[in-house]
């Protein structure tokens, strides 16, 4: 006996069954080579390139970020403006320049202003890297934050000038 050929609707059903495993094998590859390059892209650290033209495309609104907080009397937490000294426009306008610079949150410490651009904001769990003023010169400073972390450096945290008393500081 003669085995009878499938209609065409069950020839093009079996035929689109057949293709299935490998349009979603496609798919899983296509997402999987996705999600490696998404962790790769976030899981590393900027580099020195990036922060500086952070800084210097919003150079002025960290200027004036600095100029408010020297008219903030809270030392322990200068990112709350104290409402007798700061109008509530200025206070926008302090959230407004914080956006603007991408600053995560500003902090005093020791004399010195820093502005919080990248990492963890909790101290050692991991890297963070701010934009700094201070009148002192820091110790560890060094040409490239790229720099940062290779064997000949020992200490936790560097100092990168940006001119004008201004630094990129990074510490782990």
């Amino acid at each position: 006996m003669r085995e009878r050929e499938p209609s065409p609707v069950i020839q093009a059903c079996l035929n689109m069954q057949e293709k299935k495993p490998s349009w979603v094998n496609r798919r899983l590859v296509v997402l999987g080579i996705v999600l490696a390059m998404l962790f790769f892209w976030f899981g590393r650290r900027s580099t020195d390139a990036r922060w500086v033209r952070q800084f210097n495309r919003n150079r002025s609104a960290f200027v004036e970020l600095r100029m408010m907080l020297a008219t903030n009397s809270s030392k322990e937490k200068p990112e709350i403006a104290d409402t007798n000294i700061w109008s509530m426009e200025q206070y926008r306008r302090y959230q407004m320049l914080l956006r603007q610079a991408q600053v995560m949150r500003a902090f005093r410490e020791r004399g010195a202003l820093y502005f919080q651009i990248a990492g963890s904001k909790a101290v050692g769990k991991g890297y963070r890297i701010t934009v700094t003023w201070t009148d002192a010169t820091p110790d560890c400073v060094i040409s490239n934050l790229d720099e940062f972390g290779k064997p000949a450096r020992q200490s936790g945290h560097a100092y990168r000038p940006l001119g004008d008393n201004w630094y990129l500081y990074i510490a782990n």
